[in-house]
């Protein structure tokens, strides 16, 4: 909930700050592939930084445990995912 927000807002900034490379360089030819690859990469990451992440940090930082059946498999979830 902390970090969310500042890592989408990092990432945004870093990816808008490329975007300006490719029209205005001179050597257009080997900037380009550059900003835009480098834009859409932090682009991706600004996405997953908003939609994945936090799911996995709430799936990962889960504390109590699993509680289904069969319960071997409870078991197993509750030691991967948990721990001890």
């Amino acid at each position: 909930m902390e970090v969310g927000p500042s890592v989408f807002f990092s990432l945004l900034v870093v990816a808008v700050s490329f975007i300006p490379i490719s029209p205005w360089s001179t050597r257009r030819r080997l900037f380009k592939p550059l900003a835009y690859s480098k834009t859409l990469a932090m682009a991706f990451a600004a996405l997953l930084a908003i939609t994945l992440d936090p799911a996995l940090r709430m799936l990962f930082a889960r504390i109590e445990p699993f509680r289904f059946r069969p319960r071997w498999l409870s078991w197993a979830a509750t030691k991967v995912a948990v721990g001890t």
